[in-house]
């Protein structure tokens, strides 16, 4: 019993697991961020390098 209170009690190792889950958390929401804006980001750039190829040429 004392093993698991001493266990429940300890407070080492707290501040890494809470930067591994704002990791998480930004990565999630980096990754639905992406997801949402893809098609219009693939369509600007498409436009981007069509006039930058019909102003080379």
């Amino acid at each position: 019993m004392s093993l698991l209170r001493r266990f429940l009690h300890d407070a080492r190792g707290t501040t890494a697991i809470e930067y591994a889950v704002i990791g998480a958390i930004l990565a999630v929401a980096v990754l639905a961020a992406v997801s949402v804006f893809a098609s219009g980001l693939s369509d600007l750039f498409g436009t981007l390098f069509t006039a930058m190829d019909g102003a080379l040429a």
